[in-house]
């Protein structure tokens, strides 16, 4: 399944909603309703770091980067 930003930005809402006690929450994804509760505020924020994650990876102007730092000498 291919996520798109508007699924994060429904997901994200929904969060929110959660959090601040309006349940149950309900949001359409690909087309298919989703419903959740308060109890599966854990599920629901894994959901969104799927999402997330998968909408960074699909765009390369998303800002994410990677980066390292060497270090190195003798050690004195």
């Amino acid at each position: 399944m291919a996520y798109t930003q508007a699924d994060l930005t429904n997901v994200e809402k929904a969060i929110i909603d959660l959090a601040t006690n309006r349940r149950p929450v309900k949001f359409v994804i690909d087309g298919e309703v989703v419903e959740y509760s308060a109890v599966e505020l854990p599920q629901l924020r894994a959901l969104r770091n799927e999402i997330a994650a998968e909408v960074s990876a699909a765009d390369p102007t998303s800002g994410a980067s990677r980066s390292f730092v060497v270090y190195g000498g003798k050690g004195l």
